[in-house]
């Protein structure tokens, strides 16, 4: 019986590795597919990290990892390993954090800081032995980016005005990019880490592993002391000096993240209680995501909840006649 259960490890961990490598290949040599494989690049790791244990969970990151990266040396790629470096070790990190039964919050805040973590320290990695200070490298990495999107654009027939704008404040648009790094990372790491726990959720309950309920997502709501938070940014928006304003730019940016997140939830349970039909949520996302001014009402709807309480539930009515 040990024999057997050890060859079906050992089977288990070439299936990891298999999984695990596909995806990150994925990612690295289908340019249709990257994006979509970018965000689920956590989830292989996380599924076997927890099937398998710490050691073999480990041995299956590092395996994939060192396949893919044989594969890009042997055909040049230009794709950075640092991305799936830190979105695998991600994948370890929340397998590890959902063992500890915390709200989803908590576990999807945790997360995220966790790969902030893990891209600082490789950035401070890069800048000592590149002799360059951080936010120089974030700024070619965010110039390079805005070049490629104005090639892009240039591809989709925009009209002339607008993409000779873009062009004559593309510096200006990376330097803003480049302040704002800190959050919109966080931001990132936060959705893919959302999205990851939620599919492991599911698929967790079939494989009988264990995994925190959540219990219902469409109630879930931020702490009421956000709101000072916000107000504070958007004070220290005024400040005229520099790193201050950036510094509440950041922030601000979080809170207005944060109450969007709670406007879905609104948005969710309203579809619920209607019991909309799928089409029509999927729809209404979709639409979110094509047209952003939509977002800014989500946004009011999640902040202004903290009055108003949408979810608030009729008190029952009293029988007249007992």
């Amino acid at each position: 019986m040990d024999a057997g259960r050890r060859g079906f490890l050992i089977a288990e961990v070439f299936r990891g590795v298999f999984i695990s490598s596909l995806v990150f290949l994925t990612v690295t040599m289908v340019p249709l597919l990257s994006t979509m494989m970018l965000i689920l690049a956590p989830l292989p790791v996380c599924f076997f990290f927890t099937k398998l244990g710490r050691i073999k969970g480990s041995l299956v990151f590092v395996f994939s990892l060192s396949i893919v990266g044989a594969v890009e040396y042997a055909v040049a790629a230009q794709t950075s390993m640092t991305v799936l470096f830190t979105l695998g070790a991600l994948g370890m990190v929340m397998s590890e954090i959902m063992k500890r039964g915390l709200t989803i919050g908590w576990t999807t805040s945790l997360a995220a800081f966790a790969g902030i973590f893990c891209m600082g320290a490789i950035l401070l990695y890069n800048s000592i032995h590149l002799g360059k200070l951080p936010w120089d490298q974030i700024y070619v990495y965010v110039s390079s980016m805005v070049q490629e999107n104005i090639k892009l654009y240039g591809q989709l027939d925009l009209p002339s005005e607008q993409l000779q704008y873009i062009k004559e404040n593309s510096g200006k648009i990376a330097r803003i990019l480049t302040y704002t790094f800190p959050a919109l990372s966080l931001i990132s790491l936060s959705v893919i880490s959302l999205v990851n726990i939620l599919i492991c959720r599911t698929l967790f309950k079939v494989k009988e592993l264990s995994c925190p309920d959540y219990g219902d997502l469409s109630l879930w709501k931020a702490s009421d002391y956000l709101v000072w938070v916000l107000i504070v940014s958007g004070a220290g928006l005024l400040i005229p000096l520099l790193w201050i304003k950036f510094t509440a730019l950041n922030f601000l940016i979080l809170c207005l993240f944060t109450y969007f997140l709670q406007g879905i939830a609104i948005i969710e349970f309203f579809f619920k209680r209607k019991k909309a039909p799928f089409y029509l949520r999927f729809l209404f996302y979709f639409l979110i995501m094509i047209q952003q001014y939509l977002m800014f009402f989500v946004v009011a709807a999640g902040l202004f909840d903290l009055w108003i309480d949408f979810r608030k539930t009729p008190a029952p009515t009293k029988d007249l006649n007992p």
